[in-house]
């Protein structure tokens, strides 16, 4: 049975380690979700890494943190479906258990501000364990972008059609780890 997750949530701390790290980065392993506050308290939050981290070229990165939100907030019809696998490494039982975050890239003026959809981070929500879901087909397949602007919001999303995704990249290999 799949694991379909689309509920939007507020945002609260609690510490995250990504069951394979973070792609793109060396070491990026262990994080501290921070919400923002603020006018939609609870809508953002800070994914700060208390690792030693270095990027895809060996250079170490200091306070490596992502902006990330609950796409469900945003846009009401985003959801995803995880294989039996993915759910069953991060010990989710019902999609209740899990909560998806995706990373937002600030831009000023904000209206160039984007939302990675694409793939978007898995975390349940008991535990912390987390991972980040790479669908095995295109951005055009799969019905969501990497770069979704921000602005765009729930209205002009709200009746996509998406279909289903059963499978996750494989990521097997070390040369998987330098991706973003």
């Amino acid at each position: 049975m799949n694991t379909v997750l689309n509920r939007p949530i507020t945002l609260s701390a609690m510490d995250v380690t990504l069951h394979r790290g973070m792609l793109g980065w060396i070491g990026a392993t262990h994080f501290v979700l921070d919400p923002i506050s603020g006018n939609d308290e609870g809508m953002f939050a800070a994914l700060r890494c208390t690792d030693r981290v270095e990027d895809a070229n060996g250079n170490v990165v200091e306070y490596l943190r992502f902006l990330v939100t609950s796409p469900g907030v945003l846009w009401p019809g985003y959801h995803v479906v995880l294989d039996d696998k993915f759910a069953a490494d991060l010990g989710l039982e019902s999609a209740a258990d899990a909560a998806l975050l995706a990373i937002v890239t600030p831009h000023v003026p904000l209206e160039d501000s984007t939302v990675n959809l694409f793939s978007p981070i898995v975390v349940n929500r008991h535990t912390g364990l987390a991972d980040q879901f790479v669908p095995a087909i295109s951005e055009e397949e799969f019905g969501w972008s990497l770069r979704t602007p921000l602005t765009e919001g729930s209205d002009e999303t709200v009746d996509k059609e998406i279909d289903p995704v059963v499978n996750t990249h494989p990521r097997s290999g070390p040369e998987d780890r330098h991706r973003r």
